[in-house]
């Protein structure tokens, strides 16, 4: 019996290709190919948008398209009893034959989340499935905002005066990664940093008295962004007020 998140996202996707009169379409972003298999990963290199591991849906089938370097990881750990029909192409010849099997799978007009010749870009069209949450992402949302609260705090409760804004990420970096957890973004910035720098990226700066910890952090295709500030001492004044103001703008 198919999980239920997923056969919804499937009819999601049938219902874009039927209003699209689209004969398939190919998901190569890392986050849609995370959507679409509830919560699973086709990356590799963890700061690209395009994973891996494709996959081409059509009316009545889908496909994980991947070279044979990935292919048994991807069925064995990934979407396993999930459905998808594997295409394993050599990994030698996967960029001059990749296309011509998606042509190949899916006779006629074929969509795409990432520009290839001869493929419409929807990827801002097809995004748009994305927004409304079902239950179990709005479970697994939950469990991502707790545990990445928890390793933010536990960081922070950590910091100490001479510590590199390196120093500091690394300790963050570690709790999540413990979580499975993944900090696409990581910012830390001390004492006039934060002033100077919308995103101050780690530096081998020590912190004297001020700091600010930024991350977003991504496990299945969900994100959550979280900031911190910390002050050794009395703060002063202006920022004080600073942080009044920015939450009473999101209480609002």
């Amino acid at each position: 019996m198919a999980d239920p998140e997923i056969k919804e996202k499937e009819g999601r996707v049938r219902e874009f290709l039927d209003k699209r009169g689209l004969a398939g379409i190919l998901l190569c972003r890392q986050d849609n190919f995370s959507w679409f298999t509830a919560g699973k990963a086709n990356s590799v290199v963890m700061g690209a948008d395009i994973g891996f591991t494709p996959i081409l849906v059509t009316p009545t089938k889908k496909y994980i398209i991947t070279n044979n370097i990935e292919a048994p990881r991807i069925m064995e750990e990934e979407v396993q009893n999930q459905g998808f029909e594997l295409v394993s192409l050599a990994w030698y010849h996967f960029d001059s034959e990749f296309l011509n099997r998606v042509k190949n799978l899916a006779e006629g007009r074929v969509g795409s989340d990432a520009p290839f010749p001869g493929l419409e870009l929807v990827g801002k069209e097809f995004s748009e499935l994305r927004y409304i949450l079902t239950a179990d992402e709005i479970e697994r949302y939950r469990w991502l905002g707790t545990q990445s609260t928890k390793a933010m705090e536990g960081s922070c409760r950590e910091i100490k005066a001479g510590q590199t804004e390196f120093q500091i990420g690394a300790c963050l970096a570690k709790k999540l990664f413990n979580q499975g957890i993944t900090p696409s973004v990581l910012l830390v910035g001390t004492d006039e940093r934060i002033f100077n720098y919308r995103h101050p990226v780690p530096t081998e700066k020590k912190l004297q008295k001020y700091a600010m910890i930024v991350v977003v952090a991504v496990k299945g295709g969900l994100n959550v962004a979280l900031t911190r500030l910390v002050h050794f001492g009395p703060p002063p004044q202006e920022i004080v007020e600073k942080h009044k103001a920015v939450v009473n703008v999101d209480a609002t």
